[in-house]
């Protein structure tokens, strides 16, 4: 297939879908986790390097560290190989909960300051992974937090371990519970708050998004308009029309005339700097916002977009033309004075034959019309 086919298809492809706020928190999850565990890979190292430079090294203890070091390289080859991220935080939490419980045993047949050391240990541990769970499963971590709590102190207890510890052991014991219960409360609050952010999050981005093009819609474009015309500096708005629009639609269909709309969008968008916002005004008309441009230099990005789009037929109706109108702000402008005179300049761009740029020369929009320089 030629260059040019390729970048018609492209051209007409449906835009893409407007930043889905579930993909950006999960991209934000994913960064935290390859973070957290090339730390904890580092710190298991370091435990391991103390525990074998002991004279009499703890061989349970190192095939602790051992297997949650072999989980966090697999983890992190995962992660950053675009593994999933359910995958990923169920097997976490799961080889964490199996060391924490297997820490219950061990603890429960030491005695004095060890056997202290070693579960209030655990139950930092256990908070950590708890934190792990409510990111990975919302307030279903709740029962696997303290289900796993109520049988470490189960175990610890059971098998002896109240008898050597006594009651300082009850007391780390039961100060886990009252951390176990706030960290819930504040997983809770996360997930009512995350829940009510989305939902906010999408109904801003549906009210300022056209869902046809994925274009910001008029209303987004006010905004942007008005910025443009408060910092300081030149700006200039491109108000164009897609010719003979009509036609299309009683020709080919509604159908074909949406596709002509998208694939419009899609090349008028190629090429803008950074700054510039293209966004659907209305019907078959877009509005691009020039912030920091003059009105001579917006009359260039508009006519190199009428030419470009001109050049480039569209895979089923053929030549598509655009008449354009030009306007830049003037002292003491705002909204409404300025898309007036692109209005202008556009319907005086209809009436010379279409297919051109009008500049808007004057402030009066009663005195433009004349066609821009070049």
């Amino acid at each position: 297939m030629n260059a040019p086919m390729e970048r018609r298809r492209a051209l007409s492809a449906p835009p893409p879908p407007p930043a889905d706020p579930i993909r950006i928190m999960e991209g934000l999850r994913r960064r935290v986790y390859v973070l957290s565990m090339g730390l904890g890979l580092l710190v298991l190292l370091i435990l391991g390097g103390l525990t074998l430079a002991q004279p009499r090294p703890d061989m349970t203890t190192l095939g602790v560290y051992g297997g949650l070091g072999v989980m966090a390289v697999w983890g992190l080859v995962w992660l950053l190989r675009g593994g999933a991220l359910p995958w990923a935080e169920r097997v976490v939490i799961v080889c964490n909960a199996a060391v924490i419980l297997t820490q219950f045993v061990l603890g429960a047949e030491e005695s004095g300051p060890a056997q202290l050391l070693l579960t209030a240990s655990n139950w930092g541990f256990l908070l950590a992974v708890s934190m792990l769970a409510y990111l990975a499963l919302p307030l279903r971590a709740a029962a696997l937090s303290f289900g796993t709590y109520a049988l470490g102190t189960a175990l610890t207890l059971g098998l002896g371990g109240l008898a050597r510890g006594g009651l300082d052991l009850l007391r780390v014991h039961l100060s886990a519970l009252p951390l176990l219960l706030l960290l819930y409360a504040l997983a809770w609050y996360r997930e009512r708050f995350t829940q009510e952010y989305t939902r906010r999050l999408l109904l801003e981005t549906q009210a300022h998004t056209d869902p046809l093009t994925g274009l910001p819609n008029r209303r987004a474009l006010y905004g942007h308009i008005e910025t443009a015309l408060a910092a300081a500096g030149p700006c200039s708005v491109v108000l164009l029309d897609i010719d003979h629009f009509k036609r299309v639609n009683d020709r080919y269909g509604h159908p074909t005339g949406d596709a002509v709309l998208i694939w419009a969008a899609r090349h008028l968008s190629t090429g803008l700097r950074a700054g510039d916002v293209l966004g659907r005004w209305g019907g078959e008309e877009f509005l691009l916002v020039l912030p920091g441009t003059s009105p001579v230099d917006a009359w260039t990005v508009a006519e190199r977009l009428r030419a470009g789009l001109h050049a480039t037929p569209h895979p089923e109706v053929g030549e598509v033309t655009v008449s354009l109108g030009v306007a830049g702000a003037q002292p003491g402008d705002d909204l409404g004075r300025l898309t007036v005179r692109a209005d202008t300049a556009l319907y005086a761009a209809k009436n010379q034959g279409r297919n051109r740029a009008v500049l808007s020369t004057l402030g009066r929009p009663e005195e433009d019309g004349a066609p821009a320089p070049g």
